[in-house]
């Protein structure tokens, strides 16, 4: 067995890396730490790709973040056939690759991982909890 804490300590360390660059006045910076926060004034380009590396869309991104959770983009079990986020209702998930953006990479990491186990009738539901959070790809489950 093995846990990771993909669903939120990504983003989280790009915000705590985000902070520290504006503490020390370092301005029109990307930080990639698996996910994308971008600060300053300039506008950062950024694919959006696929488990298998395909880009679906391309987005700019200024004082903004953005986190992609793909389930297969990881795979567990025996013979790497089961999708590393699960479902805690059971069940296959719902998406192939969701991506988030949001004013805090660790909300936009947690949203795209809950929401790559969301029926398509639950999604605007839960956004619309989280001022400023959209979609910015969503690709269904082949």
């Amino acid at each position: 067995m093995a846990l990771t804490f993909n669903g939120i300590a990504q983003g989280w360390a790009a915000d705590r890396l985000a902070g520290i660059a504006e503490r020390h006045g370092l301005g029109d910076l990307m930080i990639d730490s698996g996910e994308f926060r971008a600060v300053g004034t300039r506008d950062w380009p950024v694919g959006i790709a696929d488990p298998k590396g395909r880009i679906l869309c391309w987005l700019e991104l200024r004082e903004r973040a953005l986190a992609t959770s793909s389930p297969m983009g990881t795979r567990i079990g025996p013979q790497g056939q089961a999708a590393h986020i699960l479902n805690p209702a059971g069940g296959v998930v719902t998406w192939d690759t969701v991506s988030v953006s949001a004013p805090s990479a660790a909300l936009a990491d947690g949203l795209s991982t809950a929401i790559c186990v969301m029926p398509p009738d639950r999604i605007d539901a839960a956004l619309a909890q989280f001022p400023g959070c959209r979609i910015e790809a969503l690709s269904p489950r082949a």
